[in-house]
């Protein structure tokens, strides 16, 4: 199994740079292509929704400036997937016809962030995210949510570049479909580390022998030998629980299931995924 295309959203921030650098260095595993999305607001979206007729001058100074915006951040997002580009060696070009090189392309969308994101995201093997940034930043967080719920691909969300391949993976193991959807998504990143550890949080439910065994049996297919833990559940939520055992043991990746929940619930009530992308110590894989 291996990745074929992936897709990263960017915005023009400085997260843009962590988010291409690590795809690109993915990309290598398999010569995957990297396509870079930039979202380009519609105009029609910026004018500010009042219950009275704007001036038409008005109107037209308001478009103005955000078309103006728009152009400034399509730049700077398009310097970095040069850069990002240049330093991994990738070809770019719109569309790859073999599999000998690694490549990357540029494109732009007009419209809401998340819509275009899911729409891109439809031939994507896997999408790649910097930090999501501030709270505030609603359009990033709403395009990662749809991706990850509605399109249903697999996320990396990672704090810094990914520069080769993973040490040592850790899957946060729940018995769940999402989590075990997260580890046959992630297995190019898997079979690549030097090592994986299984670790579960211990629940009342859980079933050792049958959970572990199944999940170490798939794994093997692979050629992964994959180790076993169980942590005690304390105070702490599950996902305060997994980032630190993976951190704790020297783990540089955490695949594990995202959402159980409604992303709406979790942010409200907190939730395993809630916490682990809010600020993420390690790259994070997901999937829902």
């Amino acid at each position: 199994m291996t990745f074929n295309q992936i897709l990263v959203p960017v915005n023009g921030s400085e997260r843009d740079e962590i988010a291409l650098g690590s795809a690109l260095s993915i990309a290598k595993y398999s010569n995957a292509h990297v396509m870079a999305q930039f979202v380009r607001p519609d105009v029609r979206y910026v004018t500010p929704v009042v219950s009275f007729s704007l001036l038409p001058d008005l109107m037209a100074d308001i478009s103005r400036s955000a078309k103006q915006i728009a152009d400034e951040t399509s730049r700077t997002a398009r310097r970095h997937f040069t850069m990002a580009a240049i330093e991994a060696k990738a070809s770019i070009a719109d569309r790859t016809k073999d599999r000998k090189a690694v490549t990357a392309s540029f494109h732009e969308a007009d419209g809401f962030v998340f819509e275009c994101v899911a729409q891109a995201a439809k031939f994507a093997d896997l999408l790649v995210y910097g930090p999501l940034g501030e709270p505030e930043d609603f359009q990033t967080s709403a395009g990662f949510a749809e991706a990850l719920m509605n399109a249903r691909r697999p996320v990396l969300i990672t704090p810094k570049k990914v520069t080769g391949p993973f040490r040592k993976a850790v899957i946060g193991w729940d018995g769940g479909h999402a989590t075990a959807r997260a580890v046959c998504a992630a297995l190019p990143l898997l079979t690549a580390a030097d090592s994986v550890e299984i670790v579960a949080v211990r629940r009342p439910s859980f079933s050792q022998m049958e959970e572990f065994r199944d999940l170490r049996d798939y794994l093997a297919l692979s050629g992964i030998h994959a180790t076993k833990r169980i942590i005690e559940k304390t105070s702490r939520s599950i996902g305060e629980e997994l980032i630190d055992a993976a951190t704790g043991s020297g783990a540089d990746l955490l695949v594990m299931g995202g959402y159980g929940h409604s992303p709406l619930r979790e942010s409200l009530f907190g939730g395993t995924t809630a916490y682990a992308i809010d600020e993420p110590l390690l790259p994070i894989f997901l999937a829902h």
